[in-house]
């Protein structure tokens, strides 16, 4: 439809032969290596390194923030990405706590919403577990009838702009009764289980929270005995519209 219309085509892809890579005017190759599951997770990572680039090249260009050493960012980020990999016993145990429940929810606001979208997704593609992100700001609108009494919600605060709302928003949804698990920048303690990431800067900061969330769901899903590299239903690539 793009063509069609004589738009400018991008694909942000990995694989070099694919369809979208051919398809498309430019690529940007992510360069990932090959994906064995099909609930991506190295490839997502890398295409929101990639999305972070060039919304930062866009924004700069604007003059809309000010230049700061990206470069260094980057070459900084494979160390802290260790030390949140080298917390699998803490995910393990997490996933203890919660495998068994049937409704699962993630809380948070602007980018923290985002990431929440992505672990609310792996969650329920390789558990089966029933999982909704939802906005923060929106639980008076009907998401905090949902909660009962040790209901697991997971709340991502790592936006410093609203990070005061967001912890508002955990603290009532914890006085209904909820199991509250808290991914943030900085120690909270007002809750069931926190852990804590590496605080870096806004371009990149999901790429230490996204693992966090997807490690904590392989973990869920291999407690629940499930096919964690080929869920049922789901395809490598889709052959319909």
């Amino acid at each position: 439809k793009a063509k069609e219309n004589n738009i400018d085509t991008l694909a942000i892809v990995n694989v070099k032969t694919s369809t979208i890579a051919r398809e498309a005017d430019k690529q940007l190759f992510i360069e990932a290596g090959p994906e064995i599951a099909v609930a991506t997770t190295k490839a997502y990572i890398l295409q929101v390194a990639v999305l972070a680039l060039l919304s930062y090249k866009a924004a700069f260009s604007k003059k809309l923030i000010q230049e700061f050493d990206i470069e260094k960012e980057l070459k900084a980020l494979p160390k802290q990405l260790n030390s949140i990999l080298e917390q699998q016993e803490t995910y393990k145990a997490l996933a203890k706590k919660i495998y068994n429940e049937n409704n699962i929810f993630f809380i948070g606001r602007k980018i923290d919403y985002s990431i929440c979208l992505e672990g609310s997704l792996k969650l329920k593609e390789v558990s089966y577990i029933h999982s909704e992100a939802y906005q923060a700001g929106e639980l008076k609108h009907g998401t905090i009838s949902l909660i009962n009494d040790m209901t697991p919600v997971i709340a991502v605060v790592t936006d410093e702009e609203v990070k005061e709302k967001t912890i508002s928003n955990i603290e009532e949804v914890k006085s209904r009764g909820a199991f509250m698990i808290v991914i943030s920048t900085e120690e909270y303690k007002n809750c069931h289980e926190n852990i804590v990431v590496p605080k870096i800067n806004d371009f990149f900061q999901p790429i230490l929270v996204v693992p966090v969330l997807q490690l904590l769901a392989y973990e869920v899903a291999k407690l629940r005995d499930c096919d964690i590299d080929k869920p049922k239903n789901l395809a490598k690539s889709v052959t319909v519209e």
